[in-house]
Formats: structure tokens, sequence, C-alpha cells
């Protein structure tokens, strides 16, 4: 009986420990995920912040490269080159 109840509780033991472990995976899993996730949200909001400051010059370039193209603009080029500037 006694030897039962010692094996019993080295398997309970045992169970514990791998729990450990395994919770212990899983928190490192998502510690990096989380890490990771943060990275990838600066960088694209950086990205982005970026792109809204060059976006008006683009505008500006296309539009006005559009007007050279055909020669005189269309009033609403016009328009817009002039709300660009």
């Amino acid at each position: 009986m006694a030897s039962q109840d010692a094996k019993k509780d080295l398997e309970t033991d045992r169970d514990i420990e791998v729990f450990k472990m395994v919770t212990s995976h899983f928190r490192q899993d998502l510690r990096e995920f989380w890490n990771r996730a943060n990275f990838y949200l600066l960088t694209n909001a950086g990205l982005f912040s970026a792109f809204l400051i060059i976006y008006p010059a683009l505008i500006k370039d296309q539009l006005s490269t559009a007007t050279s193209f055909y020669g005189l603009a269309p009033k609403r080029v016009q328009v817009l080159l002039t709300d660009c500037t």
C-alpha cells in the first residue's frame, strides 16, 4: 500500500514537472510573439508615417507629369495642383 502511494506521488510529481516545463515553453513563445508583434507594429507605423509625409509630394509630381504629358491641363487638375502647394 505504501509503495503504491509513493509510486502515485512520484507520478504526480513527474506530471507537475512536465506541466511546469510546458507552461514555461508556451510562456516563452508568447513573450517572443509579443515582442515581435510590437516590433512589426512600430515598423509599420514608422513606414506609414513616412509614406504620409512623402505622399503629397508624390501626388504633386504625378499631377505635374500628367499635366506636362497632356499639354494644357483640365480645370480639375489645375485645382489639384494648386491645392498641393
